[in-house]
């Protein structure tokens, strides 16, 4: 067990006690960078995330207007992309 020093004037820290606290202040600041660094990357995931619903939201669109352009043109039915044929519905 550590002796205590009964002496309550000032006491200087030793060299290893020092940098053991700088240390433990030093890894405090790296886990708050690595705080910062993983908001940053949420906010750019969240920004990407909210382009990629529009994007979704504009390629549905589209698709769902060819389809009614063709279904108007063709009727009901299917598109067979390899051979670019039409096949209607039985």
């Amino acid at each position: 067990m550590a002796k205590k020093k009964t002496d309550t004037s000032s006491n200087k820290l030793t060299q290893e006690e020092l940098q053991e606290i700088a240390n433990i202040q030093n890894n405090f600041r790296n886990l708050l960078l690595e705080y910062g660094q993983i908001e940053v990357a949420r906010k750019d995931l969240e920004s990407r995330t909210q382009n990629a619903d529009r994007l979704l939201q504009t390629y549905r669109g589209q698709e769902q207007e060819v389809a009614r352009s063709l279904e108007e043109k063709y009727g009901k039915g299917s598109v067979d992309l390899e051979s670019g044929t039409f096949i209607p519905v039985a």
